[in-house]
């Protein structure tokens, strides 16, 4: 359930707006917005709990300066300029938990990007060029433990990872391709322990 406290500090109530339409009565359809089969300019709105929640904007049929959207698990909130996401991003799960932060340009996700759980800790952290995963990713387990990391390009795991076990042993290490981001070389797999379980050899492709 959104947090009543959130959305009195976040969101506008919708009252006497010249022009408003529920977001549910518009249409998709190449990179516009319409109403009635013509793009739409006005205010947007949904039914939260009975009220009219403010969204945003809409010029000529594209999203325009704050917008907050409401997903299956997580709702947003960022600024739109000509339909496209730019600038700081920011999610939280329905009870205002902090869900992600990250930056667009242009629509497309920039710099570093960060994720937590649902307990709001940290899960994820790692950086966007050009919006596909680049340099060093890291992904955590809830009890903080480091689940794997390792290092991204062109949204390709590549060079030497390492996935490690809930209780913080290493579980395997080993190399992706560069190429074609499949694995590599030899891998080293250990068990809960720490022991070797086994090694086995990757076909380079």
């Amino acid at each position: 359930m959104i947090s009543k406290k959130i959305l009195l500090l976040s969101f506008l109530l919708i009252s006497g707006c010249s022009q408003n339409i529920n977001e549910s009565d518009l249409n998709y359809n190449n990179n516009l917005w319409l109403s009635n089969n013509k793009p739409y300019s006005g205010d947007v709105y949904q039914l939260v709990k009975r009220k009219k929640i403010h969204l945003g904007r809409i010029e000529d049929g594209k999203k325009e300066k704050k917008w907050i959207e409401f997903g299956s698990l997580i709702w947003r909130e960022g600024i739109y300029e000509k339909g496209n996401k730019i600038g700081s991003w920011n999610g939280w799960y329905s009870d205002s938990t902090k869900a992600f932060n990250g930056n667009y340009t242009q629509n497309l996700k920039e710099g570093l990007w960060s994720g937590w759980n649902t307990k709001g800790q940290l899960s994820y952290t790692g950086k966007y060029k050009n919006g596909k995963k680049d340099s060093t990713w890291i992904y955590l387990y809830e009890n903080n433990q480091m689940s794997d990391s390792g290092e991204y390009k062109n949204d390709l795991m590549i060079g030497p990872w390492k996935y490690w076990y809930l209780n913080g042993v290493l579980m395997k290490e080993g190399n992706y391709n560069s190429t074609n981001g499949r694995e590599s070389g030899v891998w080293i797999y250990y068990n809960t322990d720490g022991s070797i379980k086994e090694k086995k050899d990757h076909e380079n492709y």
